[in-house]
């Protein structure tokens, strides 16, 4: 009899031991993914080793494996994968295999393709649809084994015609593919300058010359939807999928097996999709690199998907390409050390069309809508051109400002603005804890400070549509893209010329190609320049080049209108849209402030059920990394509450960490292990 060893799909550091029934004996490998029975429940599991039954308890009553989840193996590859992700994100293997294998579900669905738009269907769509029998459609299935019953979409669009910077950029790719080596790329141009076109060509000559499969990351679910498309224009769809959250179960188990039988070889989805266990990698490319959801920030591991990518590259030993307009810092100063290799296209905009820049001196987008705004949508409507407008949804109401000389008040200790707490009556610094009394002052004039007010998405819609009730206005935020499909739909509204105005949250500053976008407008830009945040600033200037880039992206300049209160330098940064002078800067004020990316960041989080509780573990916890840290090579941040404090009933605080070396800050961590005090590290903390 076969034992083996297995990782469950649990929140655990342990491996458990099951034995392999006769029936499976020849079905069963390292790596296989199979059902368990773990205390009484049915759960997914992973092989990890087969064990000598010289090391079997004889006294204990081991339970049989199931039944086989898979029947390919996922490679010992991703098995190392997995690995990495518990170690490094701190958490444990069975919490990454959730990330992986969908749920076990009584009734699975299965499903097949359908040629035109490449979307699943269930088994009695499919009959009833192309009126076929059970009997013909087990004949079309063959075996259980799934296939397309009707014809693959085939590639539509010309050929690509690299320019000279696109080739030379190319080529360097298609090098490393031929070395079947590991080097990480920064793809970098401003928006419209090619790097789709770039990426897409290696791609092609991957699918042409190796029997390799890539993985395409796209940071949102109506982008990866729409690139899905400008993708299979180019590949057809019968080697493609696209995979995110929004999934079923039994979608998301057929397009797994489809990956580790190799019958797909272009897997295109979200952050998500990066635990797909594609069988034999050989490129993965991440475009829009540096935007914040990449990062999981929902619940633990709290991994980010584009340094995911870069490791799973190294392990494969594969080039992996991280494209951008607007490089993050911590990606920019890799490719500064030579660590990523800098691949530049030049060129500024399609066909040199830099859009124009019009800033609007606005202390408060409460008042009215600037009347430059509304002209320029007036002008969009008589000459049938779009208007996409963006609000910051995240912005905050608790954020003050001087009367007088418009100086945002910030805590002196981070350069971050500080957030006010009605409950305690005091402001507060996120980051380092610092407290000040509710009656401040400006520290730059003296003056009475204020609080800034911000407006919504929903009440922005409700304006334009009264002011301009001619026109189709839509929006674009988590409230009207939660329901499946509903990102695709206004988009493609947007791309047909059905919507005259879209109104939303970062989701519209996508990579969208929407060729009748004339104007731009970034309504209360301060919302999102002064959050409390030391990466604000970064924020806001990628957010302002690509949604910049959404305007006048064929033959006439677009606009783009920023309505806000600047002061300073940034100033003429937003008005050049020059985002390599702003990085320059920024990384020498980081290095100042040692802020990443010349260290690292952790995040220790507590949550409790009063706040009290969450306060005085926060506050032992505090203590014991400060009477560990050895030293003092590390430095710890005294707990701070969230920055919404109270999230479901339940009371958040943070100890925010700053570190050099891994190693050093396991060391430490260690010292927490013991002490049974429940938290959860988030590393490299956005």
């Amino acid at each position: 009899m076969k034992y083996v060893s297995v990782i469950v799909g649990i929140n655990s550091e342990r491996n458990y031991y099951y034995f392999v029934p006769d029936d499976l004996e020849n079905n069963i490998f390292i790596g296989s993914v199979v059902t368990v029975d773990f205390r009484g429940n049915e759960k997914i599991a992973i092989i990890k080793e087969f064990i000598n039954e010289n090391q079997i308890d004889v006294n204990t009553a081991y339970k049989p494996i199931k039944s086989l989840h898979f029947q390919e193996p996922v490679s010992n590859k991703f098995n190392q994968f997995i690995a990495w992700i518990a170690y490094y994100y701190h958490s444990t293997p069975g919490n990454v295999i959730r990330l992986m294998i969908p749920s076990l579900t009584k009734s699975r669905k299965k499903y097949v393709y359908r040629g035109m738009n490449d979307e699943p269907m269930s088994k009695n769509d499919i009959k009833k649809q192309y009126s076929i029998n059970e009997k013909r459609f087990r004949e079309l299935l063959g075996e259980s084994i799934f296939e397309d019953i009707h014809k693959n979409k085939q590639p539509q669009s010309e050929q690509i015609t690299l320019n000279d910077e696109q080739h030379k950029a190319y080529i360097e790719i298609e090098k490393q593919i031929d070395k079947n080596e590991h080097k990480a790329f920064l793809l970098y141009g401003p928006p419209a300058s090619g790097k789709t076109e770039v990426y897409l060509e290696a791609v092609k000559y991957l699918l042409r010359m190796t029997e390799k499969s890539v993985i395409i990351l796209f940071p949102e679910i109506g982008l990866a939807q729409f690139m899905y498309e400008r993708i299979t224009s180019q590949l057809g769809s019968e080697l493609c999928a696209l995979y995110h959250s929004e999934l079923s179960d039994g979608e998301r188990y057929f397009y797994i097996s489809a990956f580790l039988s190799e019958k797909k070889r272009v897997l295109v989805g979200t952050r998500s999709a990066m635990f797909v266990p594609v069988k034999n990698p050989g490129l993965i490319i991440v475009d829009e690199e540096q935007d914040m959801s990449y990062k999981q920030t929902e619940s633990a591991p709290f991994y980010n998907a584009r340094d995911a990518a870069v490791y799973n590259g190294y392990i494969n030993n594969i080039p992996v390409v991280l494209a951008s307009a607007t490089p993050s810092l911590e990606t920019y100063a890799n490719a500064e050390k030579d660590k990523y290799n800098l691949l530049t296209l030049s060129k500024s905009y399609q066909q040199g069309m830099t859009p124009n820049v019009k800033i609007i001196q606005q202390r408060d987008v409460r008042e009215q809508l600037p009347v430059q705004i509304l002209d320029a949508i007036t002008d969009n409507l008589r000459n049938k051109k779009q208007t996409m407008v963006f609000l910051n949804r995240r912005g905050y109401l608790n954020l003050y400002r001087c009367v007088n000389c418009n100086e945002y008040y910030s805590c002196e200790q981070c350069s971050v603005s500080m957030s006010f707490h009605k409950d305690d009556n005091k402001f507060k610094c996120h980051y380092c804890g610092r407290e000040e009394e509710h009656d401040a002052t400006c520290r730059k004039c003296g003056s009475r400070i204020e609080s800034v007010g911000i407006w919504g998405t929903q009440k922005i819609e409700m304006l334009l549509k009264r002011i301009f009730p001619g026109a189709k206005v839509m929006r674009m935020d988590i409230d009207t893209s939660g329901k499946k499909n509903a990102r695709k739909g206004i988009i493609n509204s947007m791309r047909d010329g059905k919507t005259d105005i879209l109104i939303g949250t970062q989701m519209i500053s996508k990579g969208y190609d929407l060729p009748e976008v004339k104007t731009m407008v970034i309504l209360n830009a301060d919302s999102v320049l002064h959050l409390p945040d030391f990466r604000s600033e970064e924020r806001f200037m990628q957010l302002l080049i690509q949604t910049a880039g959404r305007a006048g992206r064929r033959d006439e300049k677009g606009d783009v209108i920023i309505s806000g209160s600047f002061e300073g330098n940034i100033c003429e940064y937003i008005k050049d849209l020059d985002y390599m002078m702003f990085l320059r800067k920024e990384i020498k004020q980081r290095k100042f402030m040692k802020f990443p990316p010349h260290t690292k960041m952790a995040k220790i989080i507590i949550k409790r059920k009063t706040k009290e509780k969450a306060l005085n573990d926060a506050n032992s916890i505090f203590t014991i990394l400060n009477e560990n840290n050895e030293n003092k090579t590390i430095k710890i941040y005294s707990p701070v509450s969230a920055i919404v404090e109270r999230v479901g009933g339940v009371y958040r605080f943070n100890i925010f960490i700053i570190y050099n070396s891994m190693k050093t800050l396991n060391k430490l961590l260690k010292h927490l292990s013991t002490k049974r005090l429940g938290f959860v590290i988030d590393i490299d903390s956005y």
